[in-house]
């Protein structure tokens, strides 16, 4: 359970709570990776993860933080809709 937002799925809040701030996003890819970490090892641990990330986002949409107005007028409408998907 995420401990700022009470969110599953903080880190989309924390991203779009520092964009409505001004900051500015770029993609970076390193020739070493940075992060290596564990993925689920069978369909039934996939299914699980991605119904916790979906319920996560749902509990976003109907926030205050949801995209559609806590980001309205800071960002462009592309990445409102990038953060509603």
């Amino acid at each position: 359970m995420g401990l700022l937002y009470g969110c599953p799925v903080e880190d989309v809040i924390t991203g779009l709570s520092i964009q409505c701030r001004g900051w500015k996003s770029v993609y970076f890819n390193p020739s070493r990776k940075p992060f290596l970490g564990l993925v689920p090892t069978s369909l039934s641990e996939a299914l699980v993860q991605h119904k916790r990330w979906s319920e996560g986002d749902l509990q976003i949409l109907f926030s205050k933080y949801s995209p559609a107005w806590y980001a309205y007028g800071k960002i462009s409408l592309g990445l409102q809709m990038g953060y509603c998907a």
